[in-house]
């Protein structure tokens, strides 16, 4: 369920209600209008990763800013009153202190594998995540929050579930998962986010609108003549676009294609070829901090670094980037943005996707 219950927004349906990444507004429609669902959702991995790691999330944000906490009981602050009803939500944490910062904070807790923890490095928080915690900022009346994101290692997800079903003890877990990140196997990052009054102002016009519908919003476009994957999942697909359950992606333990033996070869080389990418990359990535730091500690500055001659002269320089906000912009120009926009499908391969 994105609703709380009947009629209330918690911080995590501003995904949907602004159809942002792979969130649909129809569908939040539907769950408020109390529409029955035609099939049961099923059960992500990902969601059990979350319920064991958002401890070892916690415990990490204090060892590494000082600050203290109050959760996950207990979370419910006053209420800002000009606030309509159905703004409500229940963060993961309180902060009641930080070294740092004055006041009373928000956390939210959040894993990502590998490739979304590097955007976020890069690019800074998704869109869904800022307005999750200014919805939170808004709801209490905290000027502060932040964001703890842990790093996961993607081929760990297909054993979550298994693990919760198993009865594997969430603080073992969640004690491995901290000695993970001491040991620099996985990294562990939390972005500070302040309130902005302009965002919640946009929240609070963009929710009263949705919550005065009397029709189910537009669905979202076709990619290339089918519906987009958010929708083959969907528990209102029958109702919404009249797909059944033929069209439903099959379960990657469930009718698995054996490859030709003659493709054995190709598989094992493949394979070696992309664990010798990953641990180089993590390899690279240490060094390259490491260099960095030495040459700070050196009184060294940008421009023409040369060291050994058995390998190339390094150019330092410092970088400005800007980036476009894509889905602010398809959100506020949407007409402008489907003028312009290129779609494609593509082939994507995982190892570790199934079970044979």
């Amino acid at each position: 369920m994105i609703c709380l219950e009947a009629g209330k927004l918690g911080g995590t349906a501003w995904r949907h209600l602004l159809n942002l990444e792979y969130g649909c507004r129809r569908r939040l429609y539907y769950e408020l209008a109390g529409e029955k669902a035609n099939f049961t959702e099923p059960h992500k991995s990902i969601f059990d990763r979350g319920w064991y790691l958002e401890p070892a999330i916690a415990r990490l944000y204090c060892e590494s800013t000082g600050a203290r906490l109050r959760g996950p009981e207990n979370t419910v602050l006053p209420r800002d009153a000009w606030l309509p009803d159905w703004w409500r939500g229940h963060p993961d944490r309180i902060i009641v202190s930080h070294p740092r910062a004055h006041g009373t904070g928000i956390l939210e807790c959040k894993t990502a594998g590998t490739w979304p923890y590097r955007k976020m490095e890069s690019d800074g928080l998704p869109l869904p995540y800022v307005y999750q915690l200014q919805h939170y900022l808004a709801l209490t009346g905290c000027a502060w929050g932040a964001f703890a994101v842990l790093e996961v290692d993607d081929r760990l997800d297909d054993y979550w579930t298994d693990m919760r079903k198993a009865g594997v003890p969430r603080k073992c877990v969640a004690a491995w998962a901290v000695e993970c990140v001491h040991s620099g196997r996985w990294k562990f990052e939390a972005f500070a986010v302040h309130r902005d009054r302009d965002r919640i102002r946009y929240l609070l016009g963009e929710g009263r609108r949705f919550m005065g519908l009397k029709e189910p919003p537009d669905k979202i476009p076709d990619v290339n003549g089918a519906a987009p994957k958010t929708c083959r999942e969907c528990p209102y697909r029958r109702t919404c676009r009249g797909i059944g359950e033929a069209v439903e992606a099959p379960a990657y333990d469930e009718e698995v294609q054996h490859a030709p033996a003659e493709l054995d070869g190709l598989f094992e080389r493949a394979y070696e070829l992309h664990e010798i990418k990953r641990e180089a990359e993590a390899a690279y990535g240490a060094a390259r901090a490491e260099l960095e730091g030495a040459l700070h500690a050196a009184a060294l500055g940008p421009g023409i670094i040369a060291g050994p001659e058995t390998v190339p002269a390094l150019a330092w320089t410092k970088q400005r980037r800007r980036t476009f906000n894509s889905a602010q912009f398809r959100q506020e120009n949407a007409d402008l943005y489907a003028d312009y926009v290129v779609e494609n499908i593509s082939d994507n391969l995982k190892w570790g996707g199934g079970k044979s």
